[in-house]
């Protein structure tokens, strides 16, 4: 479980209830007994390469709820990286195959037709369908040395989509020179601008619509990304099967399969659903401060997939990803499904994670306290495959995306020059020094 092996002994010899003797002795060590042999059969079906971490085990559990095949998640044996597929107007039997094997593809000519494609990419369009209507923007960012502006919090800036779309203007006649104070992230069009999902979903080629033979459902329906100026995200994975269609700009994305968990660190408790590591940085690229903090890191195979206007991906559920824009007005389209049934395994055949986070939650809650706060502290990972190494997850980026919004309260503000009254978070110390904000 973490903890040095004669302390964890010593700890348990010592307990209270041991102490006392009887029925509640046995069972306390018949408890820890079941856990330390459960944690045994993960990690030799689950291949980490290093220590079990609270949030290495918590996203295992998410894979057991959600129903995904061990097989899809488990590291191989033998791992290769390999180039994403390309498909040209792909039938739905021919991308299933892909998609009961959880692997990426790069969709091209399936939206030849779908006018979307034309009317999304026209400002001028966009706010006479819809411009009044409020939408929610995410506010807080930090920009890499790179020049990747990213956006760590859930949208929760409410502003007119018209205000919005005049900043995409600004941006645009400043040569895209300018930082963008704004991203329109994860708009669900149904409830908030729902002229454009009326035109979506009544246009012919509607991507989810040629391949919903190949999911489970889809009740989120179609969610809208709509960025500048190099908007970028963190790399964190998705409980969902995810198509995306880019409409505007280019988009690229850095995937990691399921199986590289522990090397990207994941943070972000309770769900754990962001990497600790900085996002666009190769394993065979990291500064000597990077490979101290985050070393399983160099063992990730990340793969990079350029996406321009009219091509669609398949974003496999659980596959990691970070995402970035380019310099000038990009916009996608995407669609959360389920597993399709032939897909998914039944729902809770597998337990293994759920009853250790059980245990540790319930019977020894100091224990799993300790490992959370490690999952959040900036200490180094042993590369080890003991089960007495000590874990860590490194920094979670401070943790504090959940409350990175605008001036810490629940609805957002910004101000009349645009600029958003945020409270600032020490993520500048996860990238070069000087970095802006």
């Amino acid at each position: 479980l973490g903890v040095a092996r004669h302390k964890d002994m010593q700890e348990v010899l010592t307990a209270p209830c041991l102490l006392a003797g009887g029925p509640q002795s046995r069972e306390y060590l018949y408890d820890l007994g079941v856990a330390l042999k459960t944690l045994e059969k993960l990690r030799a079906s689950m291949r980490p390469r290093g220590p079990v971490s609270a949030g290495v085990l918590t996203v295992w559990s998410h894979w057991e709820k959600i129903g995904l095949p061990m097989k899809l998640g488990a590291r191989p044996a033998e791992t290769k990286g390999s180039a994403v597929v390309r498909l040209h107007k792909p039938s739905c039997e021919e991308l299933f195959a892909y998609v009961l094997r959880n692997q990426p593809v790069v969709i091209s000519g399936a939206l030849e037709g779908f006018q979307p494609l034309q009317d999304f990419a026209s400002l001028d369009y966009l706010r006479k369908r819809c411009g009044s209507r409020a939408v929610r923007v995410s506010g807080d960012l930090c920009k890499d040395s790179a020049g990747h502006a990213i956006f760590m919090a859930e949208p929760s800036v409410e502003m007119p989509f018209s205000d919005y779309l005049d900043l995409v203007d600004q941006t645009e006649s400043s040569g895209a020179q300018q930082l963008p104070v704004f991203y329109l992230c994860k708009t669900p069009l149904r409830s908030q601008l729902p002229e454009l999902a009326e035109d979506a979903e009544a246009s012919p080629q509607l991507p989810i619509s040629q391949f919903e033979g190949c999911f489970g459902e889809c009740e989120k329906g179609i969610h809208m990304h709509s960025g500048f100026g190099r908007t970028s995200s963190a790399v964190h994975f998705d409980p969902s099967e995810n198509l995306v269609a880019v409409i505007a700009g280019t988009k690229t994305f850095y995937l990691y399969p399921p199986w590289d968990v522990d090397g990207l660190y994941p943070s972000k408790p309770p769900g754990y659903v962001n990497a600790a590591v900085p996002p666009f940085i190769l394993p065979g690229s990291m500064p000597d401060e990077m490979k101290a903090r985050w070393p399983l890191y160099r063992h990730t195979q990340p793969v990079r997939v350029d996406l321009v206007a009219g091509e669609i991906l398949y974003l496999p559920i659980f596959w990691w990803h970070g995402v970035t824009g380019s310099s000038t007005r990009n916009l996608t389209l995407n669609w959360w499904c389920r597993m399709h049934p032939q897909k998914a395994g039944p729902s809770g055949i597998y337990a293994g994670a759920r009853s250790v986070l059980a245990y540790l939650r319930t019977r020894d809650k100091v224990a799993w306290k300790e490992l959370e706060q490690e999952s959040s502290e900036d200490r180094p990972a042993a590369e080890s495959s003991q089960p007495g190494a000590s874990p860590a997850c490194g920094r979670a980026w401070r943790n504090a995306t959940s409350s990175c919004h605008a001036g810490g309260r629940g609805r957002g503000h910004y101000t009349s020059c645009g600029v958003a009254a945020t409270s600032c978070w020490p993520l500048r110390e996860t990238f070069n020094r000087g970095s802006e904000r």
